[in-house]
């Protein structure tokens, strides 16, 4: 079962992007976005972790097909605070899922496998202000 938000009617291309708006609890320990064809299906579980010390905060990121996980992928561009608004950039290539974060960071997350189209998005432990798909 799935809590947070969930949209399974996307339609997103490569060349495309989803950009996500949304507060950071602050509360929160992670908050992650996922984008792929369903929740067994993945091509980028985007999972930022905040380390209590705030010392070792870091993104974790991984693909998944049927249910089994890929190799972690690890960030240490780590440009969220909790209680804070962010606003965060999917872009989809064939190869790549090139990720724009807050303070110009960024990095590219190899795409695994082949799929189409984009057709899921789900996000946890983020309050959705705003989603806009280009």
């Amino acid at each position: 079962m799935l809590d947070g938000v969930v949209c399974d009617s996307i339609f997103v291309l490569p060349g495309q992007s989803v950009e996500v708006m949304g507060f950071i609890p602050p509360n929160c320990n992670h908050f992650s976005i996922s984008l792929g064809n369903d929740f067994r299906n993945l091509l980028l579980h985007f999972d930022p972790r905040f380390d209590p010390s705030g010392i070792n905060n870091h993104i974790i990121c991984n693909s998944m097909k049927d249910s089994l996980w890929g190799e972690v992928h690890r960030e240490h561009q780590f440009p969220f605070q909790k209680g804070t608004c962010t606003t965060i950039t999917f872009t989809y290539h064939e190869n790549r899922i090139t990720v724009k974060m807050p303070s110009e960071c960024s990095f590219d997350f190899p795409v695994r496998y082949f799929m189409r189209a984009i057709r899921f998005l789900s996000m946890k432990n983020l309050q959705l202000a705003c989603l806009t798909l280009e």
